[in-house]
């Protein structure tokens, strides 16, 4: 191998490229681990929004008879517009995790290019979501001032009777946890698989805001909690 016709400046080039390429791929992985925490939020936008839409077809149910047509389809299109959701966020998780597996073998096969282009629509998805889940839950709270029984006293405080001690909401979805931990292992929908990994993560945050006095997000972090494991349980068909 000649390598009489190599330059230090050749050299230095070489060095300068490598070095650029290094930075780059530092930015972009930055860049992507901004776009997850969106999606984190987006996830959480997307279980509220879901609650609300819940909560508006038992609320349409109970007073059925005096509500109009209108009504019963705006609230067939949010629930439409959950499915739609909910299938966009599944698709998104799969494609972040084809960007980890990427980034980790960046000095491989993977094409540094393919990855940042990667990077870049992931996050335009994140941004995406989050405009559309925040115009959903703005119609879901008119159709709820419309329909008008959300949002009474009677209602409102339902919320709060089941966790006036939030501690035993604690020791209930524990145990939930427990008895349902051998149909969840066994489970192979998708989506329910990504709701329980969710729900464990609130549990862990949940006793470290217990530790830390705050709380009110205790409070809040449990709700969500819940809300997660009875949707990964509706998801894998439980009772």
């Amino acid at each position: 191998m000649r390598l009489q016709g190599i330059t230090p400046l050749f050299l230095l080039s070489c060095l300068s490229l490598c070095a650029g390429a290094g930075s780059k791929m530092r930015s972009v992985e930055s860049t992507f681990e901004r776009c997850e925490s969106v999606m984190e939020r987006v996830k959480r936008d997307m279980l509220r929004f879901e609650e609300e839409v819940e909560r508006l077809r038992r609320s349409f149910d109970a007073q059925r008879a005096s509500a109009d047509d209108k009504t019963a389809q705006s609230i067939l299109k949010l629930e439409n517009r959950v499915d739609y959701l909910r299938g966009r966020i599944d698709r998104t998780a799969s494609q972040r995790d084809k960007v980890r597996s990427d980034l980790k073998n960046i000095s491989g096969p993977i094409c540094p290019t393919c990855v940042s282009t990667a990077v870049d629509l992931y996050c335009r998805n994140s941004e995406s979501l989050t405009r559309e889940i925040e115009t959903a839950r703005a119609d879901a709270s008119a159709l709820h001032d419309k329909i008008g029984h959300i949002g009474s006293p009677a209602t409102s405080a339902q919320p709060r009777s089941r966790t006036a001690n939030p501690d035993s909401l604690h020791t209930a979805l524990i145990e939930v946890q427990k008895n349902a931990k051998p149909r969840m292992d066994s489970c192979k929908n998708g989506t329910a698989v990504t709701l329980w990994s969710q729900f464990h993560i609130n549990m862990k945050r949940a006793d470290s805001l217990k530790t830390a006095g705050k709380d009110d997000e205790y409070v809040q972090t449990l709700q969500l909690a819940q809300l997660l494991l009875q949707k990964a349980l509706n998801k894998c068909g439980a009772e």
